[in-house]
C-alpha cells in the first residue's frame, strides 16, 4: 500500500469511529434526557403525595414530621402576608372565592362574579389603611 492509500484508509476508519462516538454521545444524551423526565415525574408525584398528606394531617402535626409541618404552616402565613402587601401596593384585593386580584373599587369579582365583602385597602392620599365596606347593590324592579 502506498502512503496515500494508507492515509485514506486511516482517515476513513477514524471518521467512522468519530461518527460512531458522536452517535453514542447523542444516544446517551437522549437517554439521560429521558431519565431526567422520569425523575421529574417522580418528584412531581412525591410533591403531590406530600401536599395531600400535609393537608390531611396538618391539624395533628405533632405526630409525624412536626418541624416540617410547622415550617410549612409558617411559610404559608408569610406567603399570605406578602401577597397582602403586594395587593396593597397594587391597589387591589384578593377574591376569596377564586384568588383573582380585584380592583379595590370593584363590588364584584370580574373573574368569578362573587360579591366582594368588606376589605382593607391602601389609601394613597392619606397614606394609611382604611376600612371599606361594600354595600349591596339592589336592582330596581
Amino acid at each position: 500500500m502506498t502512503f496515500w492509500e494508507n492515509f485514506s484508509e486511516t482517515i476513513s476508519i477514524k471518521s467512522k469511529e468519530m461518527a460512531d462516538k458522536a452517535k453514542n454521545f447523542t444516544d446517551i444524551a437522549s437517554l439521560k434526557g429521558q431519565i431526567v423526565s422520569y425523575e421529574n415525574t417522580i418528584s412531581r408525584y412525591y410533591k403531590e403525595i406530600g401536599r395531600v398528606y400535609y393537608e390531611a394531617h396538618k391539624e395533628d402535626a405533632q405526630k409525624e414530621f412536626p418541624e416540617q409541618m410547622e415550617a410549612i404552616a409558617d411559610a404559608e402565613k408569610m406567603i399570605e402576608e406578602l401577597e397582602s402587601r403586594i395587593s396593597e401596593l397594587k391597589g387591589t384585593r384578593h377574591c376569596t372565592a377564586c384568588g383573582c386580584d380585584v380592583p379595590e373599587e370593584s363590588v364584584f369579582c370580574p373573574k368569578c362574579g362573587v360579591k366582594m365583602e368588606e376589605d382593607t385597602y391602601f389609601d394613597e392620599e392619606d397614606k394609611e389603611v382604611n376600612e371599606v365596606v361594600v354595600t349591596e347593590i339592589t336592582e330596581e324592579e
